[in-house]
């Protein structure tokens, strides 16, 4: 049961915690913004993105309808692309 418990968190927990992590990072004085910050948010939301996607394919195609897989896959997937859109229009502006 504990690996089952890990590989759920190995899954899902970068588009869980990851994505929203990303935005927020993206989001707070992006001004002051280090090397080592945006590559954190680089990889947490490109890992999101990926689980989310993954998250939500697995909703669709199980047959149970869009249960709460698809909807944290779709919270991975929405916050991911919206930290990467952050920091491509910040890297326009500098």
């Amino acid at each position: 049961m504990e690996s089952l418990a890990l590989a759920a968190l190995i899954v899902g927990g970068p588009a869980l915690y990851g994505g929203p992590i990303a935005f927020l990072l993206s989001v707070f004085q992006p001004q002051k913004m280090s090397r080592f910050r945006r590559w954190s948010i680089w990889i947490l939301a490109v890992l999101a993105m990926i689980s989310g996607a993954y998250l939500l394919f697995v909703a669709i195609n199980d047959g149970f309808g869009f249960g709460n897989i698809g909807v944290i896959g779709f919270l991975g997937l929405l916050t991911g692309t919206g930290a990467i859109r952050r920091m491509l229009r910040l890297r326009e502006l500098s």
